[in-house]
C-alpha cells in the first residue's frame, strides 16, 4: 500500500542533524545500550517503530540504533563481500554525531557472523573536466605556473573524489548528513550502482534519490523507504521491517 509521506518536523530535524558539529548531554535521558536494545526488540517483534523519545537530541540516538538494527533486515547480493567473515560497513557522511553514536551501537557486535565497522567521511563533489579557465599566454612563464598550480588541484581534488567514491562503493549501508540535492543525486548514482542501502533524513529524502528516509512528526520518529530504489540497488528489505515502514514512490521528473 502507498501512504502519503509524512514530512512535519523534517526541515527542523535535517536543520539539526546536517549543522550540529559536537554531541551535547550525551549522557541525558536515554541509557544508550538499553536504547539500543529496545530498538532490537522492537524491530524484531513487528511493534510499532514510531517510538516516542522525548526530545531532539535523542533522535540522533536513535537514527543509530535504528541503523545498526536495519542491518539485520537487509539482504545485500553476495558478491558484495569478498570473504564469510567480511564485515559489514556503515559511512557516515558529514554527521560527526551520528558517527560517534553508531560507533558505539556496534562495538563488539557480530550480525550473521559479521563484525560492523562504521567509517565517517566528507563529501567530495565531482571535478568538472573544465573546471577552471587556461591561464594566459601573455607571460609565458607565469602562464605555465599557473598551469601547473591548477593542474595539482585538480589532480588533488581527483584524488580525493576518487578516495570518496571508492568508501561509498565498499560500503553496505550510507548515511547521509547534508540534503543538497545535488549531493543526493550524486550520492545516490553511486550506492544504487554498488548495491549500498542509502540512508539520510532531509525532506523527501526518499522520494529524490534516497532509499530509506527518517521522518519526524509529533516527536516520533519514523521512516520511510522507496522500494523502487532498493531493487534497482539489487538490496532486499525484509517484509517485517516493510510493515514497520511507509512505502513511498520516486518522484514522476527525477
Amino acid at each position: 500500500m502507498i501512504h502519503t509521506p509524512i514530512h512535519s518536523d523534517t526541515d527542523r530535524l535535517a536543520h539539526r542533524l546536517g549543522h550540529r558539529r559536537r554531541a551535547r548531554g550525551t549522557g541525558r535521558a536515554v541509557v544508550w545500550m538499553v536504547l539500543v536494545a529496545t530498538v532490537t526488540a522492537t524491530l524484531s517483534s513487528g511493534a510499532s517503530i514510531r517510538s516516542d523519545f522525548g526530545d531532539e537530541e535523542n533522535a540522533i540516538k536513535l537514527m543509530a540504533a535504528y541503523i545498526f538494527n536495519f542491518i539485520k533486515f537487509t539482504t545485500w547480493p553476495e558478491e558484495r563481500f569478498e570473504e564469510k567473515d567480511s564485515p559489514y560497513i556503515i559511512t557516515v557522511v558529514d554527521e560527526p554525531v551520528l558517527y560517534k553514536l553508531l560507533s558505539q551501537a556496534v562495538k563488539d557486535k557480530v550480525v550473521n557472523d559479521r563484525s560492523v565497522q562504521v567509517v565517517q567521511t566528507k563529501y567530495i563533489a565531482p571535478v568538472p573536466d573544465d573546471d577552471a579557465p587556461e591561464a594566459e599566454a601573455s607571460d609565458n612563464e607565469s602562464a605555465t605556473e599557473q598551469d601547473a598550480m591548477r593542474k595539482q588541484r585538480e589532480d588533488a581534488r581527483r584524488a580525493a573524489r576518487e578516495k570518496f567514491t571508492e568508501q561509498i562503493n565498499t560500503s553496505h549501508i550510507v548515511y547521509h548528513g547534508h540534503d543538497e540535492q545535488s549531493e543526493r543525486k550524486d550520492v545516490s548514482a553511486v550506492c544504487e550502482e554498488s548495491s549500498v542501502l542509502y540512508i539520510g533524513a532531509s525532506k523527501g529524502f526518499a522520494l529524490d534519490g534516497g532509499m530509506v528516509g527518517f521522518v519526524l512528526s509529533e516527536r516520533r520518529l519514523a521512516f520511510e523507504i522507496n522500494l523502487e530504489m532498493t531493487d534497482l540497488a539489487d538490496i532486499r528489505i525484509s517484509s517485517k521491517l516493510l510493515r514497520l515502514a511507509t512505502i513511498v514512490k520516486e518522484k514522476e521528473d527525477r
